[in-house]
């Protein structure tokens, strides 16, 4: 299903994520979650250790669960690169958008590449 991209990560969101990401749907992110170690699973491929490294200082993320600074981070950097254009109007600044929290331009992004995504394909924006 289509998520509305209004920047509110809400249940909908939630449940769209672990669809996308192929984990058991409750609509929560728990600490740690499944979900999030798809999404950092998905990340250390998607995404090169040189940015990693550049945007957390390890060159990969720990696959450990935890919706933390580094991982939003480096989720911003995909999201952002990928889908900001599309999103939100305009391209990616890396010192504004990549700050490691989650606010509403990146839920729009996630928003935005969900709604570009398979379930259960362990990847956003996997079409």
């Amino acid at each position: 299903y289509m998520l509305d991209v209004d920047g509110s990560r809400g249940g909908a969101t939630n449940s769209r994520w672990q669809q996308v990401m192929g984990t058991p749907i409750d609509g929560r992110i728990d600490r740690p979650s499944q979900c999030v170690k798809a999404t950092q699973r998905f990340l250390n491929s998607a995404v090169s250790a040189q940015s990693i490294r550049d945007l957390t200082g390890k060159s990969k993320l720990d696959v450990d669960g935890y919706y933390g600074p580094a991982t939003i981070r480096v989720l911003q950097f995909l999201l952002f690169n990928w889908y900001a254009k599309a999103a939100l109007g305009r391209g990616i600044n890396v010192a504004r958008d990549c700050d490691g929290i989650e606010g509403p331009n990146t839920i729009k992004c996630l928003q935005y590449g969900l709604n570009q995504s398979y379930a259960n394909s362990g990847k956003i924006g996997a079409k």
